[in-house]
């Protein structure tokens, strides 16, 4: 079962500020130094593409699975598999935190578990919903 994660406004206008002022940061010198040639020109363009599809991609690719015998989740190139059996608690959560967090949204889910971090912010797009079939998977994984 998969779950993509909720995008709220504060999250968007974090990532718009950090994409505009990256994007600021590499074109106004492209654009403004006379000096500079061609090839670096390209160069420091290529490293601001580079650099906004990576950020774009961990920060827009966040999905959450419930697998047979695992949480698996995912932003970008960053993931954690977290077994059933590994979960202490799972409880809801409002708000900013710090931490091991693949959330792009301040209502999500805390779970608190064994291996890793042992903590994780999640934020589900049906929150209540993911949370109802997590708690059935780490029941049947402990029975």
């Amino acid at each position: 079962m998969v779950f993509h994660s909720k995008v709220d406004k504060f999250y968007r206008i974090v990532l718009g500020l950090t994409v505009l002022t990256l994007a600021l940061c590499f074109l106004l010198p492209i654009a403004l130094d006379d000096a500079l040639g061609k090839i670096e020109a390209l160069i420091l363009f290529s490293i601001l593409l580079v650099s906004l599809l990576f950020i774009l991609w961990t920060a827009l690719g966040i999905r959450y699975e419930l697998r047979e015998d695992e949480l698996y989740v995912r932003g970008g190139p960053i993931y954690s598999h977290i077994p059933y059996t590994s979960i202490k608690h799972v409880e809801p959560f409002d708000g900013l935190t710090g931490g091991f967090v693949i959330a792009s949204a301040r209502k999500g889910i805390a779970i608190t578990y064994q291996k890793g971090f042992g903590y994780l912010v999640i934020s589900p797009t049906e929150r209540e919903v993911f949370m109802a079939e997590l708690e059935k998977r780490i029941i049947k994984a402990r029975a």
